[in-house]
């Protein structure tokens, strides 16, 4: 019985040590994606990105499995995966899913929030407040990141925080655009601390009608990247077509 045990719990390990590589091997795609080192539509060859990190193909099959759950890569039988590149009409009616849940949280996360908790968001705006308009954007994006994500988890609903979850994943790369707009950084930091505010009043509908606006302000970012990437797009044509 004691070999049984062992042989169990050594394969127990071996499976935690796997799903850590896949996750860590993930992360190091999804930051790829992120900053378009591998950009939208790509084709991923899991050989060329296992060799590209150092990992054997396995962990890099479940990395992409990972990815593809969070809608950042496209998994098709029979086709090689690529990395998702959703319209901006499917990125906003993701949002408008995201901003329900983001004011839920906003609600609930006033009822149940701790001091711990608001200490931890002022310790996240003031790194926000303070980030030069010239640091890695990455370190920014994961900054505001964490703070919506302790929102969530201060709602102290399970249900609510894997939700939330799964939507967030799913426009991870816009909300990193949106992010990396210094132009339009102060009033996210603005909407950021009536947030706060809120909560420590334990405001609940102000807290909610806040994030909500927040989403809505991100859907506008959004539309008009997009607007400007297509006319971009567009004047490159027109001088490809005057150079031919």
């Amino acid at each position: 019985m004691s070999l049984l045990l062992e042989s169990h719990s050594e394969d127990d390990e071996l499976a935690i040590s796997r799903q850590a590589l896949a996750s860590q091997v993930a992360d190091r795609l999804r930051d790829w994606i992120l900053v378009e080192k591998l950009e939208p539509g790509q084709v991923l060859g899991e050989r060329e990105l296992a060799d590209r990190i150092g990992v054997s193909r396995t962990p890099m099959r479940e990395a992409l499995r990972i990815l593809a759950a969070e809608g950042l890569v496209n998994m098709v039988p029979n086709r090689r995966p690529r990395v998702a590149d959703p319209t901006l009409e499917q990125l906003l009616a993701l949002l408008d899913v995201l901003a329900a849940l983001e004011g839920l949280a906003g609600e609930k996360a006033a009822e149940h929030i701790t001091e711990e908790e608001i200490v931890e968001l002022k310790a996240i705006l003031a790194k926000l407040a303070t980030f030069p308009e010239d640091g890695d954007a990455l370190e920014f994006f994961r900054a505001d990141m964490s703070f919506h994500r302790r929102i969530v988890r201060a709602s102290n609903n399970p249900a609510l925080m894997k939700t939330h979850e799964q939507y967030n994943a799913a426009v991870f790369r816009a909300r990193f655009m949106s992010t990396r707009w210094t132009t339009r950084r102060p009033l996210m930091k603005d909407q950021h601390g009536q947030i706060l505010e809120a909560l420590e009043r334990r405001d609940g509908a102000a807290a909610s009608a806040m994030m909500r606006e927040h989403l809505m302000q991100l859907k506008r970012n959004i539309s008009d990247l997009y607007a400007n990437d297509s006319s971009a797009r567009s004047a490159d044509a027109v001088r490809r077509r005057q150079a031919g």
